[in-house]
């Protein structure tokens, strides 16, 4: 009978032991393939970011320079935002009076919100004054120099 005792308690010692390692193998496994995911995560998220910067840069440069003029601004940011899936939104803001003596505010904006992620467009600047504090995508770039915003 002892041993029979005996021999219960190592078994279950075992048993207890190699679920235990079992456990940690598959938890060691599991946080590898995690670590492994999220720098590939981080990878792609960092390569739209620098293509959402470049988009910007293009943009950008390209209305200091006048090769995007009134005429094919809209259509330009249109463009944009049909070949970029993953952007939610693309538009351009003037600064009061900035796109013409008649008009304070003008800020085209196209975005994937329409029926089945069409195309929608916007004049935000018909909706709301984007100049106020309470717009902090407008006004802190404008205080404080390019940055990421919400």
């Amino acid at each position: 009978m002892l041993a029979v005792c005996l021999l219960s308690l190592f078994l279950c010692a075992m048993l207890t032991y190699r679920h235990f390692a079992y456990e940690h193998n598959i938890y060691r496994s599991k946080k590898i393939e995690l670590k492994r995911l999220t720098v590939d995560a981080t990878r792609q998220i960092a390569a739209i970011l620098r293509q959402v910067m470049n988009t910007a840069d293009s943009l950008a440069d390209g209305l200091t320079r006048g090769t995007i003029d009134k005429r094919n601004m809209q259509a330009r940011i249109r463009a944009v935002l049909a070949a970029n899936p993953n952007y939610y939104g693309c538009g351009i803001a003037f600064s009061p009076y900035g796109y013409d003596r008649k008009t304070r505010l003008y800020a085209p904006y196209y975005s994937h919100s329409g029926p089945n992620g069409k195309l929608a467009y916007q004049q935000i600047g018909k909706i709301y004054d984007y100049t106020t504090s309470q717009y902090d995508w407008y006004t802190g770039p404008m205080a404080k120099g390019n940055r990421w915003g919400e």
